[in-house]
């Protein structure tokens, strides 16, 4: 992460506010005649978060004794600290390179940095200030953020353990561990986790959010681990130092769960309107899997499980319609290697064998649903999880090189596959599965789930069976048909939005990614919030195929006259808007094509 081009990158930013902060730092000098001070007292007043003090008396040690590096570095410092971004990008110029940074520095520094919008500066600053200085609260702090809106959570994770271990960060690691638990569907854990928090820091003062807030957050991982009085009495003494609507929300449903429904009944009202205005915040609730739908939702349920969504994931060690070719397969890169993939022992194996040396993995997941392809996972002799190299296409009936991996691999290993970390695994699951953590470990009734299941979209069950058996005033599940376009085609973007990075409209892998792509259509951008996946898409069963379907709805809305008139196609209003507004693009993906949702006049 960290580059030495990194360093002059961060200098030649730096030095162009040079002459903005020499303004301020006369200001300082000026004030330092009345304050003139010793750099133990500019030290001191650093210390206690005082950084106009700490400003003066390090400019006033300054004018006696202009070279001293150390009231720089806290001159420094504190007008970063204190907001004067200038100043402080000013005198980090004069102080050049990283000579004498100590881990605060690179932590101020790359804040800066990251301010200015040089995002990979700021982190390889951070990187050599954990080089610095391994224990730094602040920068282990940034690193969880960027790792959490990176879609790391293993990562994650393992550096909020390292932030819990760091004297006076002790509670707010255990916070962040808390939400990444929750997140992961580890309620058990979440509990554990914001348990200590509060224990060590009750008032939260030390926290990126109000005690309040953190209650709450307890309150739902006791709801999702089953435990509702507990979750109900912690919700009791919330709410009786003044209202909370998300709080008497919660108390709802615990009351629900435990049976006192006349307290249900009373807390939701005082909730107020907050589901209508979180139509699709998941309950706090166990998962009761898919199955538990089909009672009440017959012809939904029916359809959603023969629709692709329903088989894009599988476990092992039952693995069913996989095309197993019943010979080894040469290698695209060349006729030495060969790849089996065979069932043996009541599991799916896959070997490659190279110039007489054999490599294996015993296959643990599958990824696709078969329809545009399928990919396998598993782990290899030593443990490691990989990516294996064959995956096969249903384009060519056959195996071929999965996407991402080497044209040709440098060892043996490489042609068994590429190894996932974590968060990759995770990665995959969270767009395969009703829950990641259940699905990974096959753990819950959820695991049963062989793909996306009503829970994914729907959030866990457990609540809603309990207020449609009590006859409850309100369904306690989410709903998407209440939800606005925006919050819809956010919600479809779980999964059909590239995780943890973004794209733009020059991009050509933009077109894999049909929740980013339609965001920037005209129709989507002009339609009032009318317009989201569900205009052309049912998610409880495949895609239409018929180019006639989606030209109906293009003239259902581009229509001359009328109250609904819009501008209508010049070339051809009867028909023929889908190909050519909404072309088919090979993106460099294997045997794939992908509809671009960017809808658009296209160049001739």
């Amino acid at each position: 992460m960290a580059r030495v081009g990194g360093q002059r990158r961060w200098v030649v930013v730096l030095g162009l506010s040079a002459v903005l902060a020499a303004i301020g730092a006369g200001l300082f000098l000026a004030r330092a005649r009345w304050f003139p001070g010793s750099i133990d007292s500019a030290r001191a007043a650093y210390n206690r978060g005082d950084w106009s003090g700490a400003s003066a008396f390090a400019a006033g040690r300054l004018k006696e004794a202009p070279g001293d590096r150390n009231a720089l570095f806290l001159l420094a410092r504190a007008a970063a600290r204190g907001g004067r971004d200038e100043s402080a990008r000013a005198l980090y110029t004069r102080l050049g390179g990283a000579s004498g940074f100590e881990g605060e520095d690179f932590f101020v520094l790359g804040r800066l940095i990251d301010k200015a919008g040089d995002h990979e500066t700021a982190r390889a600053c951070w990187v050599a200030g954990l080089r610095a200085d391994p224990k730094n609260g602040e920068i282990l702090n940034e690193f969880v953020r960027l790792y959490l809106n990176g879609a790391q959570p293993d990562l994650a994770e393992r550096t909020a353990r390292a932030l819990a271990e760091r004297p006076g960060w002790e509670a707010r690691g255990e916070f962040t561990l808390g939400r990444i638990a929750l997140d992961r569907d580890d309620p058990a854990s979440a509990v554990t986790h914001y348990e200590r928090g509060l224990a060590l820091d009750p008032s939260a003062h030390g926290a990126a959010e109000p005690a309040a807030y953190y209650r709450k957050r307890l309150s739902r991982a006791l709801l999702q681990a089953g435990k509702p009085v507990e979750a109900a009495r912690r919700l009791r003494a919330l709410l009786a130092s003044g209202p909370d609507a998300e709080g008497s929300w919660l108390l709802s449903r615990a009351a629900l769960l435990t049976g006192a429904t006349a307290e249900a009944v009373s807390a939701l009202a005082s909730g107020g309107p907050y589901r209508d205005r979180h139509p699709l915040e998941p309950e706090a609730a166990p998962y009761v899997g898919s199955a538990q739908c089909a009672s009440c939702h017959q012809d939904i349920y029916k359809s959603e499980q023969n629709s692709l969504h329903a088989r894009t994931f599988q476990r092992g060690p039952i693995i069913r319609d996989v095309p197993i070719p019943g010979r080894a397969l040469a290698d695209p890169a060349g006729p030495s290697v060969t790849h089996t993939i065979e069932q043996e022992g009541g599991r799916l194996r896959y070997a490659v064998k190279e110039h007489g040396q054999t490599v294996r993995a015993v296959v643990d997941y599958i990824f696709g649903s078969g329809h545009r392809g399928l990919t396998l996972v598993g782990r290899d002799d030593a443990g490691q999880v990989r990516e294996l190299r064959l995956s096969h296409y249903a384009d060519i009936s056959s195996w071929d090189v999965t996407t991402g991996h080497p044209p040709t691999p440098p060892d043996g290993e490489g042609h068994l596959g590429r190894i996932l970390s974590a968060d990759d695994l995770h990665g995959c699951l969270v767009c395969h599965t009703t829950a990641p953590r259940p699905a990974r470990d096959g753990v819950g009734v959820v695991s049963a789930d062989r793909g996306i299941g009503c829970e994914r979209c729907h959030g866990p069950g457990a609540t809603h069976l309990k207020a449609v058996a009590d006859k409850f005033p309100d369904l306690a599940i989410a709903q998407p048909r209440a939800a606005s376009g925006a919050e819809v085609v956010t919600l479809c973007g779980q999964c059909h939005n590239p995780l943890g990075r973004s794209v733009g409209p020059s991009d050509p892998i933009a077109v894999r990614f049909p929740a980013t792509t339609l965001t920037w259509s005209r129709c989507y951008t002009e339609s009032a919030g009318a317009f989201d996946c569900r205009t052309c898409h049912d998610p409880h069963r495949d895609l239409e195929t018929a180019p006639s379907y989606y030209e109906a709805k293009c003239r259902s809305c581009h229509v001359q006259g009328g109250a609904k008139a819009v501008k209508v196609c010049p070339v051809n209003a009867a028909e023929g808007c889908v190909s050519c507004h909404m072309p088919k693009a090979k993106i460099g993906v294997p045997h794939a094509t992908f509809t671009d949702h960017h809808i658009r006049a296209h160049a001739p």
